[in-house]
């Protein structure tokens, strides 16, 4: 039995001695590692949440500016000022789309439109013969119709509008654009054959122009209304030569004419313009 426990005594020493030893090793090596070794993982740790925070607080300055997110409005006459929907449609492709809201360009135009679409303006045909009938009424008077076909002149000024506006628009500046497409209107309405009944008198055709230019365009300057007329302007050539294409594919309708001066119709014109809405394209 003494036997047996110096045996164990023996292998407990030798146990102590071991761990004694294993201890001192792991020292030693501890000891030898460099401390900022020994030490980087908490450093490395803190440098990545500081880039972490750095761009979380990039994202929240970051402002993003949404520009034209909402259509423009511009000063425009409403819809509602022309009861014909083919001087809708001109107001609309010429001004609105355009852009073209300057004044008194802007004015006289609606002015123009609103007076065609009114009333009953036309423009004989130049392939029509006239046939005259006599007839007498119910008080057995007399009286004598001219048939005849004509055009309509909403239908002719329209097509020269979008022709001369097509043919210069790259080509000229906007100030000259203005200027010719109002003397286009002019020359077509100069072309009436019904102008009678808009204009008290007309001695000669220079006279007539002028009187449709201080209808019209009365607010601009005295050398713009020179340039607007038709005779003066230095497109004359194209001016004749959309118009007279134009009525050439123009439909033609029947037509009669009174020589009763009592039957003249009274002709609307835009005496005092409606107040302008701010609108947007999309309105239209």
């Amino acid at each position: 039995m003494e036997y047996l426990s110096y045996i164990a005594v023996i292998f407990f020493l030798i146990f102590l001695a071991k761990r004694f030893l294993f201890a001192a090793d792991k020292e030693k090596v501890i000891e030898n590692i460099p401390k900022n070794d020994y030490l980087q993982e908490k450093p490395e740790i803190q440098k990545i949440e500081a880039e972490i925070e750095e761009e979380e607080e990039e994202k929240i300055e970051e402002i993003f500016y949404e520009l034209n997110t909402h259509d423009i409005k511009i000063s425009l006459y409403s819809a509602s000022t022309f009861s014909n929907y083919k001087m809708r449609n001109i107001y609309e492709k010429i001004i609105v789309k355009n852009y073209w809201i300057d004044e008194p360009f802007h004015s006289s135009f609606v002015k123009i439109l609103y007076c065609i679409s009114e009333n009953d303006f036309w423009i004989k045909s130049l392939k029509s013969k006239e046939i005259i009938i006599n007839f007498r009424d119910l008080d057995d008077k007399e009286l004598r119709d001219t048939a005849l076909h004509v055009l309509d002149l909403r239908e002719v000024l329209c097509d020269v509008i979008v022709e001369v506006d097509r043919c210069v628009h790259r080509f000229l500046t906007k100030q000259d654009t203005y200027v010719l497409l109002l003397s286009s209107m002019i020359y077509t309405i100069s072309k009436c054959g019904n102008l009678n009944t808009l204009l008290e008198k007309k001695d000669d055709d220079i006279d007539m122009l002028a009187l449709l230019i201080e209808i019209f365009c009365i607010e601009f300057s005295e050398e713009i209304k020179n340039k607007i007329i038709p005779t003066n302007n230095i497109n004359l050539n194209l001016i004749e030569k959309v118009y007279n294409a134009a009525i050439e594919r123009a439909k033609e309708y029947p037509n009669y004419l009174g020589d009763n001066s009592a039957q003249k119709k009274e002709i609307k014109m835009l005496q005092n313009l409606q107040q302008k809405r701010l609108l947007t394209v999309r309105d239209y």
